[in-house]
């Protein structure tokens, strides 16, 4: 019994597995976030992630807040590197070092959250030799 292709199955096949392909794709370079916390549970910051297809991390956006709870820092990678630093009472301040010496020490201690693991971290390490 021989098994013969037309073109009509042919092209099929090629638009399914275009379409697989890219569901994959877009699945595998997804934007994810870590998340850290402080001691008294408050959300500290996340750092929002992609990996490529060549299996390396880029870095898209941290934000981190102040220990109640308000904006402290907010930089975005693919818009140019924008940085945008915040005083406690939501002011924006320009001076990097200025909000570094008045503000900087209040957002310390912090820990990673238990759960915020990046998919596929150990594949990733291994394959960039980390």
């Amino acid at each position: 019994m021989r098994i013969r292709f037309r073109l009509r199955t042919l092209i099929a096949g090629i638009i399914v597995a275009a379409v697989v392909l890219s569901l994959m794709l877009s699945w595998w370079t997804r934007p994810y976030a870590l998340t850290g916390s402080y001691a008294n549970g408050q959300r500290a910051w996340e750092q929002w992630e992609q990996r490529t297809l060549t299996l390396e991390i880029q870095h898209v956006k941290t934000i981190r807040w102040f220990p109640d709870g308000t904006l402290a820092f907010e930089s975005r990678f693919a818009l140019n590197g924008t940085k945008t630093y915040y005083a406690p009472n939501g002011d924006a301040v320009d001076d990097q070092r200025e909000w570094a010496t008045k503000y900087g020490g209040l957002i310390t201690d912090t820990k990673e959250d238990a759960d915020s693991v990046g998919p596929f971290k150990r594949l990733i390490w291994w394959w960039n030799g980390w």
